[in-house]
Parts: structure tokens; sequence; C-alpha cells
């Protein structure tokens, strides 16, 4: 990935493709629709933070608009910010899970939600014409610094849920915690929050802001082996892993260390079913086993690969609880955002209701088999779709992002998607099933139509 211009925003390497003249670009495009209203930008821990905000405001200055900077802050902590302050939008310095020589700008609008398809083209063509509606210097305001954002969201975090888990219960659960964040933006939030839990048995590693990631940061199983080495000599219920920018989560146990960060949706809903009497969003990525624990209680709907998607089909649906399978996971009545804390809490509060460890919840889950391949030299036309019917017909397809087709068989349940990738040349195949020997077989199919 040199640079990526998307309706979220713009990724890239810093200096390479992501260049101080996208920076100031961006901004000044996204200032200018922003119409000289309050922005609230926030930073995680890369060491280019600074280069990146600094030229931010300068063009949000220049466009007229107000700017309120929270300094280093976890994504969740700037979106709640942008409602809770009933600001017109908010900018997050920040490449989330990837590697640490990125960096981007991820645009919220109102109620702290990312921009959807629309409203990102039009800053995008902003960007692309330059129509920059830049003020008068007497118009330029000035920057109002706010170090109290991470006690603000927590405070409001835990009110939010009062009416929906019981706080004794968790606290009462003594809990030995281990928290990684990865040297993320969660190092100046995640104290605050247990403490303010009431619970005080948590060990905290990765927890500095000057400091470099100690891996990549992507909270998945292939990064993750020397955090399982470390916590093999430790005595803990849970483990918590997040991303710089601390709206993933990932979950470590004490018997089976890391589980399918797949996993950390439906741990989280398992405990909080009762309370909900709307439909579960999730993308069309996202694992079985949310249609597990949802089962016949809740209907699910889904939504294109995205954040932006799964908000959008929860406010259609007037949706409380969705996310991704990415760790993600969305509770509306705090805010309309992947949120690490909201995940955390969930599933402290899924152990209260079980009464079970963590391991022993995991273990009520069914046996699922995803497969994800890049496939090079290929592309989605019309005649492989016909292709493809003809030999995957007794399911059911869409093709709002991608293929997707999901069936039920005697085999077993599965579905498989092809989606052009975002970042790059290629399309991203993913499968799962509750049968290996189906995924496998199917893949081998879907990989003859495509030679």
């Amino acid at each position: 990935m040199v640079l990526k211009v998307s309706v979220a925003g713009v990724r890239g390497d810093i200096n390479v493709g992501l260049t101080p003249d996208v920076i100031l670009n961006m901004s000044l495009a996204y200032g200018t629709y922003m119409k000289k209203r309050t922005i609230i930008i926030g930073t995680d821990t890369r060491p280019t933070r600074e280069l990146v905000k600094n030229l931010t405001i300068s063009a949000l200055l220049a466009t007229g608009c107000s700017v309120i900077d929270i300094g280093i802050a976890p994504t969740p902590v700037v979106a709640f910010m942008v409602k809770h302050l009933k600001a017109a939008g908010g900018i997050v310095v920040s490449a989330s899970h990837n590697d640490i020589q990125y960096n981007a700008l991820k645009l919220l609008k109102k109620g702290g939600i990312f921009l959807n398809k629309e409203e990102g083209n039009e800053v995008y063509e902003i960007y692309i014409n330059k129509k920059f509606d830049l003020v008068s210097y007497t118009e330029i305001k000035k920057v109002k610094n706010l170090n109290s954002a991470s006690e603000t969201f927590v405070e409001n975090l835990i009110n939010t849920f009062r009416n929906y888990v019981n706080f004794n219960e968790i606290k009462n659960l003594n809990l030995k915690i281990v928290m990684d964040a990865v040297n993320g933006a969660g190092s100046v939030t995640n104290s605050i929050f247990f403490n303010k839990l009431g619970i005080k048995n948590v060990q905290y590693l990765n927890d500095s802001t000057e400091k470099a990631f100690p891996r990549s940061p992507e909270p998945i199983k292939k990064n993750l082996k020397d955090l399982e080495e470390t916590l093999k000599k430790m005595d803990f219920d849970i483990a918590f892993v997040q991303d710089p920018d601390a709206d993933r989560l990932g979950i470590l146990t004490p018997k089976r260390m890391f589980i399918s960060e797949e996993i950390t949706l439906p741990i989280a809903m398992l405990g909080i079913l009762d309370h909900i009497n709307t439909p579960v969003v999730i993308n069309i990525a996202t694992s079985l086993y949310n249609d597990h624990i949802v089962g016949k209680k809740k209907k699910i709907l889904r939504s294109p690969v995205g954040e932006a998607n799964v908000v959008e089909k929860m406010l259609e649906s007037n949706s409380i609880i969705g996310g991704e399978g990415n760790g993600g996971v969305i509770f509306a009545p705090f805010h309309y955002g992947r949120d690490s804390y909201v995940g955390m809490i969930l599933i402290m509060n899924t152990l209260a209701k079980t009464g079970k460890s963590i391991d022993e919840v995991a273990n009520m889950l069914p046996t699922y088999y995803m497969f994800k391949e890049k496939l090079r030299n290929f592309q989605l036309n019309d005649e492989f779709k016909k292709e493809l019917k003809l030999h995957f017909y007794k399911g059911i397809y869409r093709f709002d992002d991608g293929i997707y087709y999901s069936e039920k068989s005697n085999e077993g349940d599965y579905w498989f998607l092809l989606r052009e990738s975002n970042t790059e040349p290629i399309v991203r195949y993913q499968i799962e099933s509750s049968s290996e020997r189906l995924a496998k077989q199917i893949t081998k199919k879907i990989k003859q139509l495509i030679a």
C-alpha cells in the first residue's frame, strides 16, 4: 500500500504515498466540506502523528473550521467526543491496524459516524478538483485543547451500560486480567477504564505512548506468538489485546491462548441478547459463530464489508448491536462505531451471566472452518458469474459487494465471498463452513473455474 484514497479518508506510507501535500489537500477538502464548523481531532501513538496532525489542523483552520484537539486518543474516544460535544465531525490520525510506517486520516461526521460512500465521494471530488474554500485571516480561529476526553468517555460508557449489565457482578468475578495495548492509543485510556470499573487486578503490557509497536499490530493469530509465550508464564483469567487505535479487540485464554478474532463479537453478544429487541447487523464476511449465538432469538442482517456499511444497516433497522469479524463490536446506545471498550464490558458481562471461564465459554461454540486466499490475475466479470451459477445454484446470491453465496446443504452450512480488494490488485476469497472437507472441496471447485 503506497496510497489508498477511499470514502473513509486517505491512508498510506508516510512521505512515500501519504506525502504532506496529500495530507494537506485531503484536510482542506474535508474542512471545505464541513463548512466552518467544529471538528474534533485525535491521534494514535505513531511517531508521525505530529507531522500529520499539524498539517491537518492547519488546513482545517484555513477553511474556517474550529478545532478541538484531544491529543492521543483511541478512535472510539474521538468518535464519542464528536457525539458528546455535538461537533460537526472528527478526524482520527491513525492507520488503525496497519504497520508503523503507515498513517491515515479517518473521517467522521456528526454523531461520530464514519462518512458513507456518497459523503466520502463529495469530499473526494473537492480533493481531486482542489475546490477549497479558504477564509480570510480574520476568520481563522484558535485551536482548543481538551485533555479529559478519556475520562469523559469512560464515565459515559459506564453510565450507558448500567441499563444493560450489572457492574457489581462483573467486579465480583475478581478477574485477573492482562491488557495489551500494543503501545497504541489504548495506553492512555485502559487504566482509566479498569479503575472506574473497580477492577484492580490488571497487568498492563505494551502500554507506552512513546515506544514503537512491539509487533505487527493487527490482533490476529500470526502476530501474537510472542504475546502467547509471555502469557504462558503468567497467572491470568483473560487477556485482551487491542490494535493501535483500540477499535478492534482480541481475546486470549489460559488454555487456548489466542482465539479467533471472529469470536470476539459473538461472545460479546452472548450475555446481552435478552436485552436486545432489534436485529443484529454484521457484514457478509463475518462468521457463522454469530448465527449460532443469535440462533432463532433475533434476526441477523448482513451488510457489505466495511464499518460504515454496518452502521448504515444498523441505522436503517434500528439495530442496537452489530460489528465485524475483525474483533469490532458496535453498540448503538453508546455510539455508532467499533469499540474495544464496549467489547470488553460485554465479554466480562458474558462471563458473569454464564458463570463460566472464558475457555468454557469458547468451548460452548461449535467448530467452523474459515479459509482466506488472495487470487491474482483474475477479475469478477459477468462470464465468471454465469459459470459460477451453473455449479452453485441451490443457495442464495448477492452482488452488492463482490459475489456472496450461502447455502444450507446436507454436508453442512457454508458461505463464500469473492470481492476485489480495496488495497491490492487482487480478488479476496473467503469461505466458511461447518465442514472442513466441504470448505476445501468448494475452494478446489472455484479455483478450477478460475483457471
